[in-house]
């Protein structure tokens, strides 16, 4: 404040500034901020009035100016303060005490919107936001392509989205008589970008278009512009929101597509995981990778930068590789093994499903790993199994699946029709049958058997699940276990669902390590215990005596080739031959004993093999009644 004092001479000189002062909270001084978005009205032909309230401002707001914008165009222009005309520049201020304007001079039927700034001793403050779309006649009252400007009804002006699968959608729309052409817009919901649906303007008289490589579950949304007399109209009113397929609600990434293994750099051990980057609310944020080689039980996780393979610590989740990078390098591999990957998204929400392994992929030729069998003595390739019982007792599967069920034989030289290290959890392949008709007369059957590369005995062993089709029928399903129970795993006799002439068959399992699996498919003759009995050799009597000798020599106190007439044999322990069968209790009509058993009992062939036959527990046959000992029919004397 300043003060001045009067007398009768006049007034005197104003004394100099006080020190400010301030109620409340002292506002700092700043240019004015943006007022609330102004409305604008139609007032008929040519005219538009629009109004607005100026905010709280320090110091004072002073003045306001109005800015006019096609929105077709977007051309701006500001108002006259003195006539309400559209100029350029000029005086296009109004003072602070006029809250409302008449403008003057606008086109018909073309939409406009306004905004309003506010000037104060510290300089002009920023716009406001748009105004909502005004055209200044009702469109009704318009011809032809005019109708598009108010946008009313639900017809004319707001196209239409029809989803039509496998990522194509069709927009519709009413076309105005007067245009020419069409642009059609489409966007993701909640994104600020639009893009311009086929790359072009579609030509009239066309009054839809297809949109394709949409994503699936995600929402879309689209508006039209259209060209009436040389001039693009303002845009439609945006679309109502269409989906493809089930919409997605925000969660965990999905399990995502199995990722491609690339060789880069044979020398330097180089190779490739790619993968495509999924949809998913909210989006993808990086990308765990695993990889192994194929019969390993151990995932190694993927770095991001060097392309190291580190083992999962509990202490640290494995590092990602961020979004939108859809690969990694893996460096300083061996040559000859083989290798698979897998993949899982990472979002806001936390990490999903891994992926199922990717296609086999190897540096090099494959590295072959022989075993030699102890049964046929031929070398058997192990690939990516794991053998670590001893070497001197291993037995190739081939040999084990032909020895395991001798009551469904396997007809030799070619019963073995298919045979498959398992290496993935998914197995297809085409198996081709000609004389099907004919085996079938002849008694002759298909099974399907399964054991452990990493075991020394020939019994059926099933994964924890697996399920087999052929010709898109399923054939049978093997369920997990019930908990508490033991499940009894027996082949399978797959001939009812092969038909003659080609059959193409899908084997799906899961389970923990399938790679610790081979399966084999085998024609097979029915045997009875009968044909089993006729084809069990017999023994001579002169091999017979020696064997008994043999079987006898550890109960003699003096060995049975010392030849001293002054010496007495005596037997120190009653070695007695029961003629009754252990299993029949009745007495043998052909008495049988294993070639490698050390006992002197025998036991009655019928009894033998119909006792096996009748077991339901499969891997539970062919065991000696008196010594426990494996006993297939083969090794009956």
């Amino acid at each position: 404040a300043v003060l001045a004092v009067m007398n009768s001479e006049g007034w005197s000189e104003p004394s100099a500034f006080s020190a400010p002062g301030f109620y409340g909270t002292l506002k700092p001084r700043a240019k004015p901020p943006s007022p609330w978005g102004p409305k604008l009205t139609a007032l008929g032909s040519g005219k538009l009035r629009v109004s607005w309230v100026l905010p709280e401002a320090c110091p004072p707001i002073e003045a306001s100016q109005v800015q006019l914008t096609d929105v077709g165009t977007g051309k701006k222009m500001l108002v006259d303060a003195s006539n309400g005309k559209l100029v350029a520049s000029g005086r296009t201020t109004f003072a602070a005490s006029r809250l409302e304007a008449t403008i003057n001079g606008v086109q018909d039927c073309v939409e406009y919107s306004a905004a309003v700034c506010c000037r104060s001793a510290e300089g002009f403050g920023e716009y406001s936001q748009e105004s909502d779309f005004v055209a200044n006649i009702d469109a009704k009252a318009q011809p032809g392509g005019m109708a598009l400007v108010i946008h009313e009804g639900p017809t004319a002006e707001v196209p239409v989205m029809v989803p039509l699968g496998e990522g194509k959608m069709k927009v519709r729309w009413t076309l105005p008589d007067e245009a020419k052409s069409t642009t059609v817009k489409l966007r993701k919901v909640g994104n600020q970008n639009w893009y311009l649906c086929g790359g072009a303007t579609v030509p009239a008289p066309a009054s839809d278009t297809i949109a394709s490589g949409l994503e699936e579950g995600v929402e879309y949304e689209a508006m039209v512009s259209f060209l009436v007399h040389n001039r693009w109209c303002c845009e439609s009113e945006i679309s109502k929101p269409a989906c493809i397929g089930e919409l997605k609600l925000p969660s965990v990434p999905e399990a995502p597509k199995e990722p491609r293994i690339y060789i880069m750099d044979v020398g330097q051990g180089v190779v490739r995981v790619k993968w495509k980057i999924e949809q998913c609310v909210p989006h993808v944020t990086s990308t765990v990778v695993k990889f192994r080689a194929v019969g390993s039980k151990q995932w190694l996780f993927a770095h991001p930068t060097s392309g190291a393979l580190v083992e999962q610590t509990v202490e640290k989740d494995p590092e990602a590789v961020p979004a939108p990078d859809s690969q990694v390098d893996l460096r300083g591999l061996p040559q000859g093994i083989r290798f698979e990957a897998q993949i899982a998204f990472r979002n806001k929400l936390g990490q999903g499903r891994f992926s199922k392994e990717s296609d086999i992929a190897h540096i090099g030729m494959l590295a072959i790993r022989p075993l030699k069998c102890t049964y046929c003595f031929q070398d058997f390739d192990l690939q990516t199994s794991e053998y670590t019982k001893s070497q001197e007792t291993f037995w190739c599967p081939i040999c084990r699946f032909r020895q395991m069920d001798p009551f469904n034989s396997v007809v030799e030289p070619y019963g073995l029709l298919r045979f498959h290290i398992v290496m993935r959890p998914t197995i297809s392949f085409n198996l081709d049958l000609p004389d099907l008709k004919a085996w079938r007369k002849d008694e002759q059957s298909i099974w399907m058997r399964m054991v452990r590369v990493n075991s020394e005995n020939c019994i059926q062993v099933w994964p924890n699940k697996l399920t087999l089709v052929a010709n898109g029928v399923e054939v049978f399903a093997i369920a997990p276990p019930e908990e508490g129970h033991v499940r009894r795993d027996v082949p399978r006799d797959i001939s009812p669902g092969l038909r003659p002439g080609l059959n193409s068959v899908t084997i799906t399992m899961e389970d923990d390590h399938v790679a610790s699996f081979c399966f084999v498919l085998v024609r097979t003759q029915n045997m009875t215990a009968e044909n089993i009995g006729d084809q069990t050799p017999a023994c001579e009597e002169e091999d017979a005596q020696r064997r008994i000798s043999a079987l006898l020599a550890d109960t003699w106190d003096t060995p049975l080739d010392q030849e001293e007439d002054d010496e007495e044999v005596t037997c120190v322990l009653s070695n007695k031959l029961k003629l009754r069968c252990p299993l029949s209790f009745e007495r043998c009509e052909i008495p049988v004993r294993g070639e490698n058993c050390m006992h002197l009992q025998c036991f009655g062939l019928g009894a033998y093999l119909e006792s096996n036959a009748r077991m339901r527990a499969m891997n539970n046959r062919w065991t000696c009644p008196v010594c426990s000992n494996v006993l297939k029919p083969s090794e009956l004397v």
